[in-house]
């Protein structure tokens, strides 16, 4: 004899229904709360009222009436100048027409920041004109630890008040270790090992300016230290680069995105004249600490007789130098004979 299945229990049905209901409502609200910040206000803040303000990247016209509204003197481009070469030109000028300053610092969100650039940009909250203004892409990650920065620097605040200028909040919600807000992960264990309090600013500082290397890109670069060659003579050199950081190189990306480079220039200081040579693939697998590997980089010589500094350095995935994470670059002396 056949039974019928028993009745779903109207209580559980009701309860399943109301769930589902919640998580709807719940995902259209922070869909909505996100689309007005990022959209509508453009993740705009004051950090600091009259002191310090932040957004997502603005556009030439909503950067001048920024500058207008706010009397804003310094703008803190938090993006790396590489990307959307166009837009920062346009807001190169919105800055200069209204006599403002605008300085630009080489920061990824997906990668911890050079301890060069980092000390700058530090540098650059206490020293610069006010009021500032700071912008990333979407003013959440970047700009958050600069606003974390400056509300320590300016505004008095200890670090873990300050740190809630990098919260969901703020849209920011990638709390990984090797992106941007691994620098707040790397001071609080710091701390914990010396069993201090996190304090304000001037423990803060005190850390960035003398603890803070960041561990995945640190490298020793071995090339010969002079060569002499002929006017356009093409120049075979042997390298080989030792992984000097407590990881593998490269950390949590593609092996083959990390390549080595032959340029005139200084990269830490925002200085690339010209790249010599296209960038070389270091390796197919990962570089263990302590590891050494053998390569030959090759470029053309100048045309003219006179003497250069070429420099030999490692480009991340995101095509950063190691030298702008604190790595020494290698310099060879290249002496054309004419």
């Amino acid at each position: 004899m056949l039974t019928e299945p028993p009745l779903p229990n109207p209580l559980v049905c009701w309860l399943i229904q109301r769930i589902r209901t919640a998580f709807v409502t719940a995902s259209l609200f922070l869909c909505g709360y996100y689309f007005y910040r990022q959209f509508i206000r453009g993740n705009f803040h004051a950090v600091v009222p009259g002191q310090v303000y932040r957004c997502a990247e603005p556009s030439p016209r909503r950067l001048e009436e920024l500058i207008r509204k706010l009397g804003i003197k310094t703008v803190l481009n938090l993006r790396r100048d590489a990307a959307k070469r166009g837009q920062l030109d346009g807001q190169r000028l919105a800055v200069e027409r209204l006599g403002a300053k605008l300085l630009n610092f080489r920061l990824v969100d997906r990668a911890l920041p050079g301890s060069p650039w980092l000390m700058r940009l530090a540098e650059a909250i206490e020293t610069a004109p006010q009021p500032i203004l700071m912008f990333c892409r979407r003013g959440a990650d970047r700009s958050g630890l600069g606003a974390m920065m400056a509300a320590m620097a300016l505004a008095g605040q200890d670090y873990k008040t300050a740190k809630r200028q990098m919260s969901a909040k703020f849209l920011h919600v990638r709390e990984y270790p090797e992106y941007i807000h691994g620098v707040v992960l790397e001071y609080e264990e710091f701390c914990r090992r010396r069993g201090a309090s996190t304090g304000g600013w001037r423990e803060f500082r005190r850390w960035l300016f003398g603890n803070y290397r960041p561990t995945h890109c640190y490298a020793g670069i071995e090339a010969p230290a002079e060569v002499k060659t002929s006017p356009g003579r093409r120049v075979e050199l042997p390298v080989t680069v030792v992984n000097r950081s407590p990881l593998a190189i490269p950390a949590c990306r593609p092996p083959t995105q990390v390549a080595l480079a032959a340029f005139l220039g200084e990269p830490h200081k925002g200085q690339v004249e010209k790249l010599l040579a296209a960038v070389r693939p270091l390796s197919e697998s990962p570089i263990e600490p302590g590891q050494a590997v053998k390569t030959v980089i090759a470029f053309d010589a100048p045309t003219q007789g006179g003497t250069c500094t070429v420099n030999l350095d490692l480009i991340d995935a995101d095509g950063l130098f190691f030298s702008e994470y604190g790595s020494p670059a290698a310099a060879i002396v290249v002496t054309v004979n004419a």
